[in-house]
């Protein structure tokens, strides 16, 4: 896995994704090392999990209020 982000100060190389157009400007990026990026990555996939169940719990939620008609303020 390799995962790269973009930085604000000069000290990394300035790279050009070759794919991007004209109007796409080069950007200095970070590469993050193996550990690093595989935790965030986790990280990014436990909220992703998260968000799911709480769509599926208002959903549930919906369709009981709506099937009880409960009127709601």
């Amino acid at each position: 896995m390799r995962l790269s982000i973009p930085v604000a100060s000069g000290q990394c190389a300035a790279t050009a994704d070759p794919t991007f157009t004209a109007d796409h400007r080069i950007e200095a990026r970070a590469e993050l090392d193996p550990a690093t990026a595989a935790a965030l990555d986790a990280i990014a996939g436990d909220g992703d999990d998260v968000t799911r169940q709480l769509n599926a719990c208002i959903d549930a939620y919906n369709t009981v209020r709506n099937t009880y008609h409960v009127q709601t303020e």
